[in-house]
């Protein structure tokens, strides 16, 4: 087959890289031939989360529409159009439409409620432009759907019936945990994310505070973008700029991952990522009982799950306070990688749903 991946974000963004790029070589291993097709490319997205700039982003903007509708003039060459997330951020459903009026084969995957309204502050002026009721068109469209968890695919099925379950999986031979931990009197308690997932953070900030009272040796530290709103907790809490690069040894330096979220819809749409991340590095995590979360940690064996600040206090204080605790809760959690979320387990599942969808052309 010849697949074209239309994909929203070049290798900088985490949803493309996890959930379609890594299973390309699995692909071409299988004698398929790919091309990926980002619409925003590593100079647009550098600047889309950050403020301002907005005739820079405009220029950016019209020039990348253009390459979009390349994508439609020369998809007739492909098998298989494979969309993650969207093929354009604002508006309807037009250029799936026109793949589907052009007769092509639509495998579609999502990873997060995007049938619910949510913009970052950053591009709150594209707010009247966004049409999240669009993904209904899109799933309805598509001959096969891939969903993050089963929130998702129960929302996708009210429009299509063929509709798979696929977590978003990890590298684990890239993403490993140490060989050896150091011995150091610090423990470092680690968050890493996006912008559209620090607004999680300052729900803790009680709870940063007094960990750093009880424990002076203990240190948290967020790794990622778009911190300028929460510089008021720069007093219990470091901040790191995020990079490709570096991202697996500042997930390494963590002794303790959290992943906090605020139970609401959008909330149940995500897909305990962070947790795989750090299950893959072998050390223990500790999140809000919400959504998929609860399929992934299982509590008390491969890391806490808790529904509010005195437990978030609790937990992380045993976790600080006992060494072999984080050791044997981090094993575990490399374990539940290994077999349920690693990128050799899910190659397979997303070759066949491929395959599956061009069989039936």
């Amino acid at each position: 087959m010849k697949i074209l991946f239309i994909v929203p974000y070049p290798s900088l963004g985490q949803s493309n890289r996890f959930r379609v790029e890594q299973y390309i070589p699995y692909l071409k291993k299988n004698g398929h031939q790919c091309y990926m097709r980002p619409f925003y490319d590593q100079k647009f997205y550098k600047i889309l989360y950050k403020e301002g700039s907005y005739f820079k982003k405009t220029l950016f903007f019209i020039i990348l529409s253009l390459r979009r509708l390349f994508d439609v003039v020369i998809c007739h060459r492909f098998d298989i159009i494979f969309i993650h997330r969207e093929t354009y951020p604002l508006g309807g459903a037009f250029f799936e439409r026109t793949f589907k009026i052009l007769k092509k084969r639509i495998v579609y995957d999502f990873d997060d409620a995007l049938f619910l309204p949510n913009i970052s502050e950053s591009n709150k002026f594209l707010s009247f432009f966004k049409n999240p009721d669009k993904i209904k068109s899109i799933i309805n469209l598509s001959d096969s759907v891939i969903a993050g968890n089963s929130y998702l695919q129960e929302f996708a099925l009210r429009f299509n019936n063929n509709v798979k379950v696929l977590a978003t999986a990890i590298d684990s031979h890239k993403y490993t945990p140490l060989h050896e931990r150091k011995k150091k009197q610090n423990v470092t308690i680690g968050w890493i994310g996006s912008v559209s997932t620090s607004i999680y953070l300052p729900a803790l900030a009680n709870v940063f505070k007094e960990i750093r009272v009880k424990y002076p040796h203990a240190r948290f530290i967020a790794v990622g973008s778009g911190f300028g709103g929460l510089r008021f907790l720069e007093d219990c809490i470091s901040f790191k700029e995020w990079s490709l690069e570096n991202e697996i040894a500042d997930l390494q330096s963590f002794d303790v991952g959290i992943m906090p979220l605020i139970d609401n819809e959008w909330a149940k749409g995500k897909c305990a990522f962070k947790a795989i991340q750090y299950m893959s590095v072998g050390i223990p995590v500790v999140a809000s009982r919400v959504g998929m979360n609860t399929e992934v940690i299982q509590d008390g064996v491969n890391g806490y799950l808790v529904d509010n600040q005195k437990e978030w206090i609790e937990k992380l204080s045993m976790l600080i306070e006992n060494t072999a605790l984080r050791q044997a809760m981090g094993n575990a959690g490399r374990k539940t990688v290994e077999e349920k979320y690693a990128v050799e387990v899910n190659a397979k599942q997303f070759l066949r749903i491929i395959e599956d969808a061009y069989s039936k052309r």
